[in-house]
C-alpha cells in the first residue's frame, strides 16, 4: 500500500543431513513501537521545553524578555513555525477584536513573515465561532483546510497550514489565547500538544 514500516528480523544459518544450506527466519513489524516511542521522546522535549519556559517566567524581572524566551523555547519545544499570545478585547458591539501581544517564529521565508503582521498591533475581527469556543475553554486546532472559507483565507494569507488556539484565562475570565502556527504541512494535532 506504499507504507513504511519498520521491522525487526532473526535469522539463523541451517544445514539438512544432506549438507544444503537455509535460512530460518522470523520478521517482526515494530513500526507502531517506533511510533510510541517518538511520540515519548516528543513528549518529553514537549515538557522539558515548558518547564523551562515557566522557569523562565517565574525567575526572570523582565517580564518582557521572559515571555519572548519562553515563546521561543514553546516554539522549539512545540516544533512549530510560529508561537503567539493574542488578547481579546471586547467590544459594546458585540464584535470582539483582538491585538498581537507577542509572537516568536523561526524557519519560515520573508514573505511569509511580512504576511504574519495580520496580527500587528492594530484590532482586527475575531469570528464568533472563534470566540464562543475559546471562551468556553476549548481548543482550536487542525488543519487549515478544513476551517470555513472565511476563517481559511485569513489563515492561508499567512502560509499557516495547520493551527493550534489553546485559551488564556485570567482570575477565571477568557482574556485571549497562545497560537501554534505549523506553516509546512497539514499537522494532526495530538493530545500532547
Amino acid at each position: 500500500q506504499g507504507n513504511i514500516r519498520t521491522i525487526v528480523t532473526k535469522k539463523t544459518l541451517y544445514k539438512d543431513k544432506s549438507g544444503e544450506k537455509f535460512i530460518v527466519g522470523v520478521i517482526r513489524d515494530i513500526t507502531e513501537r517506533k511510533h510510541v516511542e517518538q511520540e515519548l521522546r516528543d513528549k518529553d522535549y514537549l515538557l522539558a521545553g515548558v518547564a523551562l519556559a515557566t522557569n523562565i517566567l517565574l525567575t526572570e524581572k523582565d517580564l518582557e524578555s521572559a515571555i519572548n524566551q519562553a515563546l521561543e523555547l514553546l516554539c522549539s519545544a512545540a516544533s512549530v513555525d510560529r508561537v503567539y499570545v493574542v488578547k481579546i478585547n471586547e467590544s459594546d458591539t458585540a464584535k470582539f477584536t483582538c491585538n498581537l501581544c507577542y509572537e516568536r517564529a523561526r524557519d519560515i521565508t520573508k514573505d511569509a513573515r511580512d504576511k504574519s503582521n495580520i496580527f500587528s498591533p492594530c484590532r482586527y475581527p475575531v469570528t464568533s465561532r472563534w470566540y464562543e469556543t475559546l471562551s468556553s475553554g476549548h481548543l482550536i486546532k487542525g488543519a487549515v483546510q478544513d476551517f470555513p472559507d472565511s476563517e481559511r483565507r485569513v489563515l492561508e494569507s499567512q502560509d499557516i497550514k495547520s493551527i493550534l488556539a489553546v485559551p488564556i484565562s485570567l482570575e477565571g475570565q477568557f482574556w485571549g489565547f497562545v497560537g501554534y502556527d505549523d506553516c509546512k504541512t497539514d499537522r494532526t494535532w495530538k493530545g500532547i500538544d
